[in-house]
């Protein structure tokens, strides 16, 4: 018999995994569902462009 899978055991496996690997799980609390974005983190997500854009920082995955 074939062992059934859940896609709460599939988001599970892809969470431990980025977990493990330096993301940053966040609550729920504060997202705006209109526009998709936790406005709270707007900043630093702006920052980050910002920096990536301007070559302050390296983002490309080979830069390690």
């Amino acid at each position: 018999m074939q062992e059934r899978h859940s896609e709460f055991a599939f988001e599970t496996v892809i969470e431990d995994h980025l977990q493990a690997n330096g993301y940053v799980s966040v609550t729920r609390d504060g997202f705006d569902r209109d526009r998709a974005i936790f406005p709270e983190l707007k900043e630093r997500r702006s920052a980050l462009i910002a920096a990536a854009v301007t070559g302050k920082i390296d983002i490309r995955e080979d830069a390690a």
